[in-house]
């Protein structure tokens, strides 16, 4: 096969699943509903997460096969033609899953050529894009959407990792 044509990580956005916390507060004995669990405050959602690390690993491993199915294996092949792939879900530090994928792809260049270096530029394009939203979006869900989980957003624990008031490499 060679090297992976990508390599992806996906994080959950568990703490904003109100299926989750659904699910959850079933497996507590608890009937709440998609408002009452769309109203729980931060502590609550973490809570409900804390005390069943199992069902909430298992609801992250069952979206991310969907997702895997419909999306990346469907017929719109959004990353070209998968012809194998391999993820393994991981825990941060505060028990959120996320999934480390590599996927090799059908058409994709073959950088040991001459050739395949030249359009691998072109193959990364057609894939591969970046665009924050700006005002006038006409999609205002998706922008709202994009700009609350696809930009970094400081935190405490950004802080506290380095001691420095830096995160990582992103400056505070």
């Amino acid at each position: 096969l060679g090297p992976p044509t990508f390599f992806v990580t996906l994080s959950a956005d568990d703490n904003n699943w109100v299926d989750l916390m659904i699910v959850l507060s079933r497996s507590m004995g608890q009937n709440l509903s998609e408002e009452e669990a769309a109203n729980l405050s931060a502590s609550e959602r973490r809570e409900l997460m804390r005390t069943n690390p199992v069902v909430t690993a298992r609801h992250f491993a069952h979206r991310f096969q969907c997702f895997l199915r419909e999306v990346i294996k469907g017929s719109g092949q959004p990353i070209g033609e998968v012809v194998d792939y391999f993820w393994r879900i991981e825990f941060q530090l505060r028990g959120s899953p996320h999934v480390h994928s590599m996927w090799w792809i059908w058409d994709a260049s073959n950088l040991d050529t001459t050739a395949g270096r030249q359009i691998a530029p072109q193959y990364i394009d057609r894939y591969i894009s970046v665009n924050i939203p700006t005002q006038g979006c006409k999609d205002e869900e998706l922008c709202s959407l994009v700009l609350r989980v696809q930009q970094h957003h400081h935190t405490s624990t950004c802080r506290k990792a380095t001691g420095r008031g830096k995160c990582g490499r992103l400056p505070i």
